[in-house]
């Protein structure tokens, strides 16, 4: 797994928020559990290559290369790759 992380300061949201950008790069058939409790903030996933399912709340969602989803605050969700392919996705939250 390859990880790279960015915060960007930007001045024109309230509260001095972040944006916060994460890229990580998945092998097939990883799992990501379901969080314990639900998401803080709300995030964007963005596939760059390769494949994603995403459970959300009761429904699951796929992403494919160039695909998005929008997680707004208090959604429990959990993702995993298809055992046939990996994904590089970029996750972005606001703090």
């Amino acid at each position: 797994m390859t990880t790279l992380n960015a915060t960007v300061p930007n001045a024109t949201l309230p509260n001095a928020t972040r944006l916060n950008a994460v890229r990580t790069t998945l092998p097939p058939g990883s799992d990501c559990p379901p969080p314990s409790r639900p998401t803080e903030v709300p995030l964007l996933i963005f596939v760059v290559y390769g494949a994603l399912d995403v459970a959300v709340d009761d429904r699951m969602e796929y992403l494919a290369t160039g695909d998005q989803l929008y997680l707004p605050a208090g959604v429990r969700h959990s993702w995993r790759t298809p055992a046939d392919s990996g994904v590089e996705m970029v996750v972005i939250t606001a703090s």
